[in-house]
């Protein structure tokens, strides 16, 4: 093996290690990555913003995000049924993202403790996501995605609150904001 070869393998291998310093470095930034790999599928491919889906008085359409089930831990009653888990109420509320869009999403309540997004491994308050293409395979079952990608997972909120959401198309740094009430009115 001749010296100009060794110094390649040499330069090679501390490139390896400075480039995997780099992603644990920008991984542990705050702000959690979800993507189409940990999408959760439905029976069939999940149409975006569909009219005629049963649960649509249920459901909150803010730009290319859709929120199921956030409407459900509006009233004081059913919030306060969830019962607090480690400081913390646990609102299940389903993600569907337009196909082919990188959102980040961020949380922010009133009170001092931060809302925090469940949505991958670790709760945060801000949330990358990543949707499928409309035509990527199903896992689960025959065909599609289609032009939804659902995402399952849990707001979790210290206190009945508005909580504040703001999504931000990673391509084009459009911006949508919104307030989303967990057992306690929003006023305007």
């Amino acid at each position: 093996m001749s010296s100009r070869s060794l110094a390649q393998s040499v330069v090679a291998a501390l490139l390896v290690v400075v480039c995997s310093l780099g992603a644990q470095a920008l991984g542990s930034s705050g702000a959690r990555q979800i993507g189409c790999a940990r999408r959760a599928e439905e029976s069939a491919p999940t149409p975006f913003a569909d009219p005629h889906f049963t649960g649509r008085a249920y459901r909150v359409v803010i730009g290319p995000l859709e929120l199921r089930g956030v409407v459900d831990w509006a009233s004081a009653r059913a919030f306060n049924r969830l019962g607090k888990r480690d400081g913390y109420f646990h609102a299940k509320v389903a993600l569907v993202v337009l196909a082919r869009r990188s959102l980040e999403l961020n949380v922010r309540g009133a009170t001092r403790n931060p809302v925090l997004l469940a949505y991958g491994p670790e709760p945060t308050a801000t949330l990358l996501v990543k949707s499928c293409a409309p035509n990527t395979r199903a896992r689960s079952r025959p065909g599609v995605v289609g032009s939804g990608t659902v995402f399952t997972g849990v707001f979790e909120v210290p206190v009945a609150e508005c909580v504040t959401l703001k999504i931000t198309n990673r391509a084009t740094k459009r911006v949508w904001r919104t307030r989303l009430p967990f057992g306690h009115r929003c006023s305007a």
